[in-house]
């Protein structure tokens, strides 16, 4: 009787939940929204107005075309602004990350390249990013291994850290910050 009950109460959550249904997708309006050379992205509220928005990195294939971060701006209801382009200092950007990586409150993105760079862009809040002098930093001595990559503050230290996955060699390397990441800007 009890083992009954249980299934039956949880039957009943779960039609109360709705948890019970397939889940199920529409296109936001707007979508899809074309981003050239588009190859991985983040999320994160770039312009701090409370929206989601979205950064993608762009790997151009031809020697010609610029190796970039597009940034698109969400007003919240699933509608994204035309993308803006960042160009960086790295190349080949294969992954990006969104983190606070200076310590000034806004998000700011972090480009995982095939060279085995991270290219810094330092965001000021309103959507806009810009490199420091210091960008690209060398992450992981291997070509074409930063195939994904994540922050966090991995040894609870107050600083991100990064986590990236060697594809190459069946690795996951993490790299702890030391120092806090300055944005030469605001010196």
């Amino acid at each position: 009787m009890v083992r009954r009950l249980g299934y039956v109460i949880a039957m009943a959550v779960l039609a109360l939940s709705g948890l019970g249904e397939e889940p199920s997708f529409v296109d936001a309006p707007g979508s899809p929204i074309e981003v050239e050379d588009a190859w991985y992205g983040a999320i994160g509220d770039f312009n701090e107005d409370g929206s989601l928005d979205i950064a993608v990195v762009n790997q151009g294939f031809r020697l010609t075309d610029p190796d970039r971060v597009s940034v698109l701006l969400g007003n919240g209801t699933g509608r994204f602004t035309g993308p803006v382009h960042v160009v960086i200092d790295g190349r080949k950007p294969a992954s990006v990350t969104a983190a606070d990586l200076d310590g000034d409150g806004h998000l700011d993105l972090a480009v995982g390249n095939d060279t085995g760079t991270l290219s810094i862009l330092l965001g000021d809040g309103t959507g806009k990013f810009h490199r420091p002098f210091w960008s690209p930093l060398m992450i992981d001595p291997c070509s074409q291994c930063l195939r994904w990559m994540g922050t966090g503050d991995l040894d609870e230290d107050g600083r991100p850290d990064f986590v990236v996955v060697n594809e190459l060699e069946d690795l996951v390397v993490i790299r702890l910050n030391v120092i806090q990441l300055v944005d030469d800007n605001r010196r």
